[in-house]
């Protein structure tokens, strides 16, 4: 099988460097031509493999989508009093979407006892929780790290008394608070090793058998009750991660897709196949087309330039191709369910202009939430928006 899987495999590499496929650039800025060509083409490395597969009979795919005005990297925005009443907002507009899951991330240390107002940020995710079952949703909680220091969060945290032996500790009672107090469906423990690593400045994070330490450290006394236990890596990582966490008692591997480039392409299918054979679950916690070339990667998950581009509406069509082509993967790969991370994008975003061109990820992102609220308070979607809510259709 793996064999065979090899072989499949490496037609996505020949697709995505040699096969004539039609690719419409008209309303792609002069700029971005090039690369837009490149990820079609990728995409239509990975369509190439799917056309070789087909779909497990009767897998029933659930489809989720990231709570953005939950995420964890608001900091005490996530307090004011504006934040619950824009929860029940979106999650309207994701219940309208036909989503069943919700995912939010819970990032390292903010529920912590010794963070200052850990009480309030937990009292605020009990609400969340609470939301999310009055609308008969899923919840999916992600374990992760603030992305301190960073244009993305307003925290400022200093890791730089942090070690390893005190995180093992402090990640084992934030699971067990979160299991306690929201009760999750699902509880990802870990999804980018990598990630953490380089935010926290824990190197030793980057092996796999010190962090396959932190999650049976975690699960040790763990009540779980009916929540499901995961840990897992993006698909850009290294797989003996993967090896080293199937060996304890999860119940699935957590995956996080972004680039499509060919290796990341294999991992996941990789990941799959390893996860499958130890009998565990296997879910598409977080997924975007990330939109760079191979060479421009130096920090997957904190590329404010790569992750600015995702706000122009030029860039639609290559993202309902990703995410037809996700669902298809999910389905053949048999996951629980896949979760578009930037859900914002399904209600707002702005078009490529002289102006839109230069702004920073700060400005722009400002830019592409007011027109979301607008759109989110009169009902209205974007076309990949329409495009997901099509996708839960044709799939139930």
């Amino acid at each position: 099988m793996r064999l065979a899987v090899t072989v499949l495999l490496a037609l996505i590499a020949v697709a995505a460097e040699a096969r004539p496929r039609a690719v419409r650039t008209a309303n792609v800025p002069q700029g971005y031509k090039p690369l837009y060509t490149y990820l079609h083409a990728h995409l239509a490395g990975l369509e190439t493999y799917l056309d070789t597969r087909t779909a497990a009979p009767g897998h029933q795919l659930l489809f989720g989508g990231e709570l953005m005005p939950a995420n964890t990297n608001r900091g005490t925005d996530l307090l004011g009093p504006d934040a619950l009443p824009g929860v029940r907002v979106y999650l309207d507009a994701m219940q309208r979407l036909g989503i069943q899951v919700v995912n939010i991330g819970i990032g390292y240390p903010q529920i912590d006892p010794s963070y200052p107002r850990s009480s309030e940020y937990i009292a605020f995710y009990k609400k969340v929780a609470e939301e999310v079952r009055r609308r008969n949703m899923k919840l999916s909680v992600e374990m992760g790290v603030v992305f301190a220091g960073t244009p993305f969060a307003n925290f400022d945290v200093d890791f730089s008394t942090l070690t390893v032996a005190k995180y093992r500790e402090d990640k084992r009672t934030m699971a067990h608070t979160i299991v306690r107090e929201l009760a999750p469906d699902y509880l990802g423990l870990v999804a980018e090793p990598d990630t953490e690593a380089g935010l926290t400045g824990l190197t030793a994070l980057n092996d796999p058998a010190t962090y396959a330490s932190i999650v049976s450290r975690t699960l040790q006394g763990l009540d779980k009750g009916g929540t499901l236990i995961g840990a897992g890596i993006g698909t850009w990582g290294n797989l003996d991660f993967v090896r080293e966490f199937v060996k304890l008692d999860i119940d699935y591997v957590d995956v996080h897709l972004y680039p499509i480039w060919t290796t990341p392409q294999q991992n996941i299918v990789f990941i799959a196949q390893i996860a499958r054979a130890a009998g565990k679950r296997v879910t598409l916690d977080e997924t975007w087309l990330y939109k760079a070339h191979a060479s421009e990667a130096t920090s997957i998950a904190a590329n404010e330039e790569i992750f600015r581009r995702d706000a122009f509406s030029f860039w639609t069509p290559l993202d309902q191709m990703f995410l037809r082509l996700i669902t298809r993967l999910a389905t053949v790969e048999r996951f629980d369910y896949i979760s578009p991370f930037w859900t914002n994008l399904f209600f707002g975003n702005v078009d490529f202009t002289a102006e839109t061109a230069t702004l920073p990820y700060r400005d722009i992102t400002e830019r592409v939430n007011r027109k979301a609220v607008e759109n989110l308070l009169a009902g209205r979607v974007t076309p990949l928006g329409a495009e997901y809510r099509q996708l839960i259709r044709e799939n139930q």
